[in-house]
């Protein structure tokens, strides 16, 4: 079913004011040719806006400046010091937590009282190519829920990721009754009578995961004429430049170098949040220009990673993420398997909005809740301030969200959409620890291969008429970035569902 916005569409296609008047363009690059730089019509009335002494404002045309580097900032204190390694192509070994119980893939009842019966595992509960289970012929098998011992007595491990298994009921008065989606408990030994005799054994409830990271490296040339360099011929060029972000910075740094610099950052930002690694052979064998070996192909982005295997909890941004209905499920759900109960929550602004407007139901003052909490607070005669959230703690359950906007979400001139305006990103703050050093990881880690200059930053000015006489400069930016998303499984994304 197609879903309806209601965000407001202003036109269809996108132009500029420049466009729609017809005003002449002023950028560095329609100086670059001398038969046509204001320096060669010195005096002319038509080309008056191009000298600074007819220039009698300079205003900044737009709102407020894009964060290109919103990623990094997020989690700067592994990116501005990382990790390094020796190895491009790194790994990590992840241990997870141990977990005795089995879930069937399809319900399962006896025949009769007492009777044998076979379940099948569900897929998840493989590993090793789904060639290994955790279950044993001997060991016992108990319903919680329902107080039920079963003894394993056979086990069919012929049909990878669908390993069979044969419980019996301890009890003859009791008909075997397996269910899908209920966890079922695995003791990890065996009943034995009095004179015991070697037995095979499985402790493999898990083996944890690897896994494999490639780094990606970025480069961005440039070039100028040195005619953009001689600022002060009739001062016909600004001595003030502004990057992309509107800030000033000093004219004899080309224009073009603070640019391929800023290139670099939204190209680690970009693919910090959303890359997938590159696997398409097309682009692998560098016939296209675009990769050129099989080492820098890249890493899983936060999103991608969070959406195949973190929690997802579906709301409506319409009425906004509720605390009560929509988080205490995944709260109690951590805390069943004793998991972090600290999250940095990273959203956009329509999710803060959306936060709010449920928050103000949920805590209302109108004497019909249990809760009471001013919401608004007045200013004057008409003002009023509206009182946002900036972090949440269920003290009952010992649970904390501290919430933190990303205006690259929101901002629909870079890298923000409706629905990433709507999402929120629940980072879990604790729960993965260096096994060797017993230090906290960071949940979001960066990497930097290679000991010298070479492995991570470059940068190079080439004077090219020292080389061939031509008045040009030109240069280059190259950078290497490698990130982890540590155990994704501790994390959530509150997902914006759209409807009619």
């Amino acid at each position: 079913m197609p879903f309806v916005s209601k965000t407001p569409q202003y036109r269809t296609k996108i132009t500029t004011v420049r466009d729609v008047l017809n005003i002449e363009a002023f950028n560095a690059m329609y100086e670059s040719d001398p038969s046509t730089s204001s320096a060669q019509y010195c005096g002319r009335a038509d080309l008056g806006t191009s000298f600074i002494k007819n220039v009698v404002r300079e205003i900044k045309a737009g709102g407020a400046p894009i964060d290109i580097n919103f990623f990094m900032e997020a989690w700067g204190t592994s990116y501005k010091s990382p990790m390094s390694t020796e190895s491009k192509v790194i790994y990590n070994r992840y241990m997870t937590d141990l977990d005795y119980n089995v879930l069937a893939a399809a319900p399962a009842v006896g025949a009769t009282a007492g009777a044998r019966t076979w379940f099948t595992l569900l897929r998840e509960q493989h590993s090793g190519g789904g060639t290994k289970s955790y279950p044993t012929t001997g060991y016992i098998m108990v319903d919680k829920d329902n107080n039920i011992m079963y003894q394993i007595t056979d086990m069919d491990t012929s049909t990878d990721y669908a390993h069979r298994v044969e419980i019996a009921p301890r009890n003859e008065d009791v008909t075997v009754n397996i269910k899908t989606g209920v966890k079922y408990f695995v003791s990890p030994s065996r009943p034995v009578s009095g004179y015991s005799t070697p037995s095979p054994t499985n402790d493999l409830q898990t083996i944890g995961y690897v896994q494999k990271l490639n780094p990606f490296r970025f480069r961005k040339d440039w070039s100028v004429t040195l005619d953009l360099m001689r600022g002060y011929e009739d001062i016909f060029r600004f001595m003030t430049k502004f990057d992309y972000q509107g800030k000033p910075y000093d004219a004899w740094d080309a224009y073009e170098a603070v640019r391929s610099r800023e290139a670099l950052q939204i190209n680690m930002n970009a693919v910090s949040m959303f890359c997938s690694p590159i696997t398409n052979p097309i682009l692998l064998s560098g016939t296209y220009g675009v990769v050129t070996d099989g080492i820098h192909t890249g890493y899983y982005g936060l999103i991608p990673t969070l959406q195949s295997s973190a929690q997802v909890i579906d709301f409506d941004p319409s009425v906004g993420f509720d605390l009560e209905t929509d988080l205490e499920p995944f709260v109690l759900y951590q805390d069943s398997l004793k998991r972090c109960n600290r999250f940095s929550v990273k959203h956009g602004k329509a999710f803060k909005a959306g936060l709010v407007k449920s928050l103000n139901r949920m805590i209302k003052v109108d004497g019909q809740t249990l809760y009471n909490f001013d919401m608004y607070k007045r200013l004057g005669e008409g003002a009023v301030e509206k009182y946002g959230i900036d972090s949440y703690r269920l003290a009952s359950l010992n649970f904390t969200l501290n919430f933190m906007e990303l205006s690259a979400l929101s901002d629909s001139r870079f890298l923000g959409s409706e629905k990433l305006n709507n999402m929120g990103i629940f980072i879990a703050e604790d729960g993965t620890v260096d096994l060797k050093t017993g230090a906290k990881v960071a949940p979001v880690e960066f990497f930097q291969y290679g000991m010298t200059e070479t492995g991570d930053y470059m940068e190079s000015t080439i004077n090219h008429f020292k080389i061939d006489g031509t008045e040009k400069i030109s240069g280059n930016h190259v950078q290497s970035v490698t990130m982890a998303v540590h155990s994704p499984e501790m994390h959530l994304i509150a997902n914006p569902v759209l409807t009619c």
